[in-house]
């Protein structure tokens, strides 16, 4: 009993070393529905270290250690010329995440010519209309705003790890059961 309750511990314990990772999302894309951009495609891609919490924020600034750090950030789009934004156009994007996914985002950006972006997201709402909204204005104030699609996170490899992990820990315990 004292050798299930010691491996039980140890399972759980290197749960919460094994947490901690990279959220990722790759991919992001999107295209803008309205103003000079109509058509226009949006792609992007997010890269939190959640700093092993399975729900919190995260953003360029934590303000607890508990809080993730978002690692670098982009968006960018084809017009006849390429308009890009990066982590480091925004002094303070702020991300939410909850059992390893981003479940939201605040962000806006400017850069050298003037122009601005500004991308929230929130999963929690009704649907996926209300929940996203990109808007770019350029340097000469014309607007246009879009969609964006992001994907649904996979587990981390760390994750796969940990349940192949507790699985062995349980067969392992049931063959000694059965020879008993």
């Amino acid at each position: 009993m004292k050798k299930s309750l010691i491996l039980v511990t140890a399972a759980f314990a290197s749960m919460q070393t094994l947490s901690a990772g990279l959220l990722q999302l790759d991919n992001i894309t999107g295209m803008f529905t309205d103003g000079p951009l109509t058509g226009t495609s949006i792609e992007g891609f997010i890269e939190v270290e959640d700093n092993g919490l399975i729900t919190g924020t995260a953003d360029t600034t934590p303000l607890t250690m508990g809080d993730g750090v978002i690692v670098d950030l982009g968006f960018e789009f084809s017009t006849p010329d390429l308009v890009f934004f990066d982590l480091f156009d925004d002094l303070d994007p702020f991300i939410t995440f909850s059992n390893g996914q981003i479940t939201g985002i605040d962000y806006f950006g400017s850069n050298l010519d003037g122009e601005f972006l500004d991308v929230t997201y929130d999963a929690f709402q009704p649907d996926l209309a209300s929940g996203i909204a990109i808007q770019f204005e350029d340097a000469l104030g014309n607007v246009s705003t879009g969609v964006l699609d992001l994907p649904v996170n996979v587990p981390e490899p760390s994750t796969y790890a940990l349940i192949a992990g507790v699985s062995a820990l349980v067969v392992l315990r049931m063959r000694r059961r059965a020879k008993a």
